[in-house]
């Protein structure tokens, strides 16, 4: 299972988590009520729903895949949020067929929502348990000749061969040295980044060294997408490529930014950066493969880290100052992704930081104020939930620090 396996959405996940609230079927045989057949159990006392309702809809959606029983089914006239009985029930027999996903129903059907998971607790806790790197397949062993093509590519300076190696699937030693050592030459040898934009013959047509990098970024091993994230990163440098990155490039990089390692979501995370910087097409791209969305999700998740500094915050809040830029649409979603709370976490952060860190800690509110300024730039929705989290005094303490840059 690789990254080109994850079908990405096409709205941010605050919009798509309103439409599910106020659009999910209606109980058989209730005529006069506002209820769902997903109801959560607090929602069935008070008729009131929130982000933890559209938890337990999750958990009910996996229990009816999985038993291919639906839920209204399972209780007749009544509600299932309101049987605990037969919630239990649609759990053992998840549990039954597979124990992993039984464990994700229980964890989703939670009866008390102070205990249910929030979406991104969810999502980094228990949907990507399976970290990608442990389902890589096996490698056979490589013959002597295979042995001998693998050295020769990771000391190749021929960027033809490079990018028709990083594109063989299957071949993954060979794929892994050639985006390595391509990695290695855009990174010391500025000029070359141009070359990513001419187009060359490979065994999938006539593709840009950018999209090359883009489809290995999909397709390759995970040491193989964290080389091609950062040498698209770094070919992002060359403001000159802007103009040749695709839709389809974007999106891929955005789903790297969702399900790929750590290190090339913060690679991904500053190639979105990179995009973004200099060009307002390239903006609109962002938010039409839901960008915004998978880098608020990131935001979030990296709050949830013991120690920030050591996360993709930078890249994260880099890449959000960028795709806000007189974009109103890309500020609209992330107020749909309610991303501005998690900048002021940020904020209030006062974890210890060694001085070796420092200047990447002046680096992260630094992206993070011209983010928080980006994002409530004509746009009251952002600016209310700044005021809700308390930013205010978070940012006039920022004001007396010793960073003048901040």
């Amino acid at each position: 299972v690789f990254v080109h396996d994850i079908a990405l959405p096409t709205t941010d996940p605050g919009a798509l988590a309103y439409d599910m609230r106020h659009t999910s079927r209606a109980i058989p045989g209730k005529r006069h009520t506002t209820l769902s057949a997903y109801s959560s159990p607090e929602a069935c006392k008070t008729g009131c729903t929130s982000e933890k309702d559209d938890i337990w809809a999750l958990g009910c959606i996996i229990t009816e895949l999985v038993t291919h029983k639906l839920v209204g089914d399972r209780v007749g006239d009544d509600t299932f949020g309101r049987s605990l009985g037969a919630v239990a029930q649609a759990v053992a027999e998840v549990a039954i067929k597979d124990s992993a996903l039984g464990s994700l129903a229980r964890t989703l059907l939670e009866v008390d929502k102070a205990k249910r998971p929030t979406a991104m607790e969810a999502l980094w806790k228990h949907l990507r348990g399976a970290h990608v790197s442990q389902l890589i397949p096996a490698m056979r062993p490589l013959t002597s000749h295979e042995m001998a093509n693998v050295s020769s590519l990771s000391k190749s300076n021929d960027i033809p061969t490079l990018l028709s190696a990083v594109l063989k699937e299957g071949e993954y030693q060979a794929m892994e040295a050639a985006i390595a050592r391509l990695n290695e030459i855009l990174y010391h040898e500025p000029g070359k980044r141009a070359s990513m934009r001419e187009v060359y013959a490979t065994q999938f047509g006539r593709l840009s060294g950018i999209a090359a990098m883009c489809m290995c970024l999909a397709k390759g091993s995970p040491p193989a997408q964290h080389s091609a994230a950062a040498a698209i990163r770094t070919t992002m440098l060359d403001d000159d490529n802007d103009e040749h990155v695709s839709l389809t490039d974007v999106e891929i990089i955005v789903s790297a930014v969702i399900m790929g390692t750590a290190q090339t979501q913060l690679h991904s995370a500053a190639a979105l950066a990179n995009i973004c910087c200099q060009s307002h097409a390239n903006r609109d791209k962002v938010h039409k493969a839901g960008g915004m969305g998978a880098l608020a999700a990131l935001l979030a998740a990296c709050t949830l880290h013991g120690h920030i500094i050591h996360t993709a915050m930078l890249e994260a809040a880099s890449a959000i100052r960028n795709a806000c830029i007189g974009h109103a649409g890309n500020r609209e979603a992330l107020w749909k992704a309610c991303a501005v709370a998690s900048f002021v976490k940020v904020l209030q952060d006062g974890s210890h930081v060694p001085a070796s860190l420092r200047d990447r800690q002046i680096a992260i509110h630094e992206n993070v104020a011209g983010a928080l300024r980006n994002a409530c730039n004509k746009h009251n929705g952002n600016c209310m939930h700044f005021a809700e989290a308390d930013g205010v005094s978070q940012a006039m303490r920022l004001l007396t620090s010793s960073s003048l840059i901040v």
